[in-house]
């Protein structure tokens, strides 16, 4: 068995069910309760399958986030999340149920080879996005270029 790189962090990027409900019904026809129901039972299964990879697992609900946008709330967790040491991170939310702990494992084996930024999908969607820490540096570096100095 291979093992379980200690630099690779998992992120778990979720809302949590109340505040899921108020952007989004996944059974139209159902009731707010019940959309509560599956929404929290879609994190506690994202959950599972974060731990059970044994990766170093972050779960940031939406009332931890920071930033107005999506993008800059992912931004802001990766950042946050490299600051603390990690070389790459997986980031996952909690709608991909056909996403297996050896799914994670696989994405994080992956980060150890270079310049490896991926979003793998699955029926037209992404249930997994990893980066190196390198490449957002280097994305960060991009769009926020130094003054220069005459």
């Amino acid at each position: 068995m291979q093992s379980i790189p200690k630099d690779i962090a998992l992120l778990l990027f979720i809302r949590t069910p109340h505040a899921e409900v108020r952007y989004k019904r996944l059974l139209p026809s159902a009731s707010l309760q019940q959309n509560h129901r599956l929404i929290r039972r879609l994190n506690q299964h994202a959950i599972r399958i974060a731990e059970a990879s044994q990766l170093p697992t972050f779960i940031l609900h939406s009332s931890h986030q920071q930033g107005s946008r999506f993008g800059e709330r992912l931004a802001n967790a990766f950042q946050d999340i490299f600051a603390q040491g990690y070389r790459g991170i997986i980031a996952i939310g909690n709608d991909c149920l056909q996403l297996k702990t050896q799914d994670l494992l696989g994405a994080a084996r992956a980060l150890q080879k270079p310049n490896n930024v991926q979003g793998t999908t699955l029926h037209d969607g992404i249930h997994t996005l990893r980066m190196q820490k390198k490449a957002y540096e280097n994305e960060a570096n991009y769009h926020n270029p130094s003054p220069t100095k005459p």
